[in-house]
């Protein structure tokens, strides 16, 4: 679908109750405006939405979505929900199996490395514009090869070609700011008012974990479930998908020229002062990969952000304060996003982006 807009921010506040988090918000809306294109065909369409257990609402949203196309009248079209925990195989055959898991993973990884570049190009790029059309071009040929059996490899090999191409100047200068929290509203640029260009406006580079970092996670705390469970055949199939997921996204990197994300277990282990790895969801992912980033040296701040009340970010936050004072006062920005445009969050960016300059001189 189209990228979030307005219209779908007014769809969700006008058909949910507002008691939802924001992400719940917006994706209603997209659904709903997708629903009233001229093209829209309820025959041939279907959505897609996640879901899964622990402390969030994620698991709520397939449910609200349901109703609101039975509301509207489309109660035939198909909503698909891939539960990310106990159900995940067995969904997983309905969309096709092994074949769709694999082309799925292999695009996400496309897609992380594709990113990590542009968001390394682009605070420095001398045309403005071009690494985000490189972006694009880039994502489009990748989809259209994985949908038609083709080899991704080439696609990739020019896309990397292409890139060398494009033209800056004094990369690798601002201070490295890394953008954590939950994945909706970290990943969306409606949802988080356009927080990267912002930051790369302000003169910030921005680093994010990649969305594979959660596939890992959640295929790693799925077979620990299983093994709990004396569901030995499920747990064994699970942890057999870990090294050949790392293989794949490791040649993805390596075409890309870009470094693979860390083995999973090793982001929780360096949370695990904070928080311990049975307390599942993305708390102690955002602990984790703050931690890691610090101690390579690679960033001057942390931007954490989370729609407003949501549970694992609340819960995030406070652990952040006890990262920042364990390692040298590291400039942490909390940032909860409701749907407004808010002049305060910005001025408090520009803050932020000034005490992340300092912290980057004083620790060079």
């Amino acid at each position: 679908m189209p990228e979030t807009t307005p219209e779908s921010e007014a769809l969700g506040f006008k058909y949910a109750s507002g008691k939802e988090c924001y992400p719940a918000l917006l994706t209603a809306g997209d659904i709903l405006r997708q629903t009233r294109r001229s093209d829209f065909d309820p025959a041939r369409s279907a959505f897609f939405m996640g879901a899964a257990d622990g402390p969030c609402r994620f698991g709520q949203y397939g449910n609200l979505h349901r109703m609101l196309l039975d509301e509207q009248g489309f109660q035939n079209v198909a909503l698909y929900i891939l539960d990310q925990d106990d159900t995940f195989t067995q969904d997983l055959r309905m969309a096709g199996g092994r074949k769709f898991e694999w082309n799925a993973w292999m695009g996400i990884c496309a897609t992380d490395a594709l990113e990590q570049l542009a968001r390394q190009a682009r605070p420095y790029e001398i045309h403005p514009g071009s690494v985000n059309d490189w972006f694009q071009r880039s994502v489009e040929n990748v989809c259209e090869a994985i949908a038609a059996g083709r080899p991704v490899r080439p696609v990739l090999l020019q896309a990397r070609a292409e890139y060398d191409r494009i033209e800056t100047v004094g990369r690798g200068t601002r201070p490295l700011i890394l953008v954590v929290g939950e994945m909706y509203v970290r990943i969306n640029r409606y949802a988080n008012d356009g927080l990267f260009e912002q930051i790369e406006r302000l003169g910030g580079e921005v680093a994010m974990p990649p969305l594979g970092e959660w596939v890992h996670y959640s295929r790693m705390t799925r077979a620990r479930r299983k093994r709990m469970r004396r569901d030995f055949a499920a747990y064994l199939g699970g942890t057999l998908r870990g090294p050949i997921q790392t293989a794949v996204e490791r040649r993805i990197c390596r075409t890309l020229g870009v470094e693979p994300t860390p083995p999973i277990r090793h982001v929780l282990e360096l949370a695990r002062p904070y928080v311990h790895d049975t307390f599942e969801g993305e708390a102690i992912l955002t602990v984790g990969k703050s931690v890691e980033m610090i101690r390579h040296n690679r960033i001057a701040g942390i931007v954490h952000t989370m729609p407003f009340t949501c549970m694992p970010g609340t819960i995030a936050s406070a652990l952040l304060q006890r990262v920042q004072d364990d390692h040298g006062g590291i400039p942490v920005l909390n940032l909860a996003f409701t749907g407004q445009k808010d002049l305060a969050n910005r001025i408090r960016l520009e803050a932020f982006l000034h005490q992340a300059r300092a912290y980057r001189e004083s620790h060079r």
